[in-house]
C-alpha cells in the first residue's frame, strides 16, 4: 500500500495542504485569505497604458495593479523563425483584449498576463490560438497515445487545439469529448464578452491553489488517504473532486479529535525545520540552502560523517545522500530560479552521472519545470526550476529577516485559540498580542479575527500586551 498521505487543515485566515511519503514532508501548499489568486484567471482587460520603451502595455484587469503584458507573450509567432511584432504595433490605449493570468500581483507589482489563452479541465486543456491535438509526454506508451488522438476524429474544434493530460488515460472517451465540448463552449461565451460586458471583468476563475494541487496531483502516485480538519470544507472537496478523481469518497475522512492535524501527525516541527537553512542528512552531513536574488546556493557539509572506505567511495555516498534531500528541499521549500549545488568533489564521471540521476529521481514528483545541467567545471551542479509563487521562507517569514511574519504568527495565534477554545468550552479564550500582531490583526488579519469570533461565539477576545515582545503572543483561558 502507498504510504503518500495528504492532509489539509482549515482555520481563518489561512489552508494548509501537507503531502507526506512514509510521514516525511514532501510538499507543503499554503493559501492565505489575504493572497489574490490570479495565476490562470482569464480576464477581459483594457489596455491603460502602451510603454514604447518596455515594449509592453499595462492592462487594467480589475485588480489592484494593472497588468504586465509584454510584447512576446501578446502574440502569436514561431519563436525559431520570427521575431515578435513591437507593442506599438498591437495595441492602442483603450482597446479591449482577452489575456489571462501568469503570475499573481505581488509587492505592488501587477499580475503578469499573456494573450495566448489556454483553458485547463482535469484531462484536457484547451488552447484557442494553437490548433492541433497533443499528448501529455507523461503518456509514453504509443497505443496509448494514438488511441487518445482518435478520440477527438471529426471533433469540430473551430481553429482551436488541445493538450490531452495525464489523467485523461484513464478516462472514458464520451467524458473526454463532453469535457472537450464544455471548453469549447466557455471559449465562445468569452469571446462574446466585450459585445456583453463592459471591461475589466474576470470571465474565468481558476480553482485555488489547495484544489488545483489536488485536482492536478491525485492520479500520480497513488495517495493512501486525504485527512481533512474542517467538515464544510470536506464536503466542496467531495463536490469539487467527484467526478474526476477515482474513489474520492474512500480517500476522503474528517480527522477526528481536538487536536491540531498537523501537531496529531507531527508536520508543525517538520515546517519549522524547513525554515531552517541547514537540512541534515541520514549519514551525519547537512546541507545547507541559501536563497539569493541571483539564484539558490545549496553546499554540501560532510559534518560529522565517517569516512568509510576510500575518499572517492565516502564522498559519493555522502552526494548521493545530499542529492535525495536537496530535491524534496526544493519542492518542500518551493525553490526556483537558477541553482548551484557544491557537491563534495569527485572525480570519476560515472561517480558525477549517479549523483546526477540520483538529483533526478528526487525531482521527478515535481510539477515544475525542472533542468538539470549537470556539473560545471568548477564542479558546481547547475539546474534551474520554473518559479510557481512564493518560496516558503518568503511566504512564511518576514522580508530579508530570518523569522516569521507578524502575519504568520497572528494566524499562529488564532489557531492557538481555537485550539484552547476546544480543549476549555464556554471558557472565554484571551489573546494578549505585541505590538507588530496586533498591527496585524488590524490590518491584514483583520478577517481572520472575525471569523474566529464568530465561531467561537464571541468567546475570543484579543489585547495587546506592551509586555511582549513585538512578535510573541499568549493564549489563556479564563478561570471556571
Amino acid at each position: 500500500m502507498s504510504d503518500i498521505e495528504v492532509f489539509i487543515s482549515a482555520s481563518p485566515g489561512e489552508t494548509r495542504l501537507a503531502l507526506t511519503n512514509d510521514g516525511l514532508l514532501q510538499e507543503l501548499v499554503i493559501s492565505r485569505d489575504s493572497d489574490r489568486h490570479q495565476s490562470s484567471n482569464i480576464y477581459l482587460g483594457r489596455v491603460e497604458k502602451v510603454m514604447t520603451g518596455l515594449n509592453a502595455a499595462f492592462v487594467q484587469i480589475g485588480e489592484d495593479n494593472a497588468g504586465f503584458l509584454a510584447a512576446p507573450d501578446a502574440q502569436i509567432f514561431d519563436r525559431d523563425r520570427e521575431k515578435p511584432k513591437p507593442i506599438s504595433e498591437l495595441y492602442n490605449e483603450g482597446d479591449i483584449i482577452l489575456v489571462q493570468a501568469t503570475r499573481d500581483e505581488e509587492d505592488g507589482k501587477g499580475a503578469k498576463l499573456t494573450a495566448r489563452i489556454s483553458i485547463a479541465g482535469r484531462n484536457l486543456v484547451l488552447t484557442p490560438a494553437r490548433p492541433g491535438i497533443s499528448v501529455s509526454k507523461s503518456i509514453t506508451g504509443d497505443g496509448d497515445r494514438q488511441r487518445l488522438k482518435e478520440v477527438f476524429n471529426g471533433f469540430a474544434l473551430d481553429g482551436a487545439g488541445l493538450i490531452i493530460r495525464t489523467h485523461a488515460q484513464n478516462a472514458a472517451e464520451s467524458d473526454l469529448r463532453t469535457e472537450a465540448q464544455i471548453l469549447c463552449d466557455s471559449w465562445v461565451d468569452m469571446q462574446a464578452s466585450p459585445q456583453t460586458m463592459k471591461a475589466p471583468a474576470l470571465l474565468h476563475e481558476a480553482p485555488g491553489p489547495i484544489l488545483r494541487f489536488l485536482s492536478d496531483n491525485s492520479g500520480a502516485g497513488g495517495w493512501r488517504r486525504i485527512v481533512v480538519d474542517d467538515a464544510l470544507l470536506l464536503d466542496q472537496m467531495r463536490e469539487s473532486l467527484g467526478e474526476g478523481m477515482a474513489d474520492v469518497d474512500n480517500l476522503l475522512s474528517l480527522h477526528q479529535g481536538h487536536e491540531d492535524i498537523f501537531e496529531t501527525y507531527e508536520l508543525s516541527q517538520q515546517i519549522d525545520d524547513a525554515l531552517s537553512p541547514a537540512a541534515p542528512l541520514p549519514g551525519g552531513g547537512e546541507i545547507i540552502i541559501e536563497e539569493t536574488a541571483a539564484l539558490v546556493a545549496i553546499d554540501v557539509n560532510s559534518g560529522g560523517g565517517s569516512r568509510q572506505g576510500n575518499a572517492e567511495s565516502w564522498a559519493l555516498a555522502v552526494n548521493l545522500e545530499a542529492a535525495h534531500e536537496a530535491g524534496r528541499q526544493i519542492r518542500l521549500r518551493n525553490l526556483s530560479g537558477q541553482f548551484a549545488i557544491d557537491f563534495l568533489p569527485i572525480k570519476k564521471k560515472e561517480n558525477r552521472d549517479a549523483v546526477a540521476e540520483a538529483l533526478r529521481q528526487a525531482l521527478a514528483p515535481d510539477r515544475g519545470a525542472v533542468n538539470i545541467f549537470g556539473f560545471t567545471r568548477l564542479g558546481l551542479m547547475e539546474l534551474t526550476r520554473r518559479r510557481q509563487g512564493k518560496s516558503l521562507t518568503q511566504r512564511l517569514l518576514a522580508p530579508n529577516e530570518n523569522q516569521k511574519s507578524a502575519e504568520t504568527v497572528a494566524i499562529d495565534a488564532i489557531r492557538s485559540a481555537l485550539r484552547e477554545l476546544n480543549k476549555n468550552p464556554g471558557r472565554q479564550i484571551n489573546i494578549a498580542v505585541g505590538v507588530s500582531i496586533l498591527e496585524a490583526f488590524r490590518g491584514v488579519v483583520a478577517p481572520a479575527l472575525k471569523i474566529a469570533e464568530k465561531q467561537s461565539g464571541g468567546m475570543i477576545t484579543l489585547e495587546g500586551d506592551a509586555a511582549l515582545a513585538a512578535l510573541d503572543f499568549t493564549v489563556t483561558a479564563s478561570q471556571e
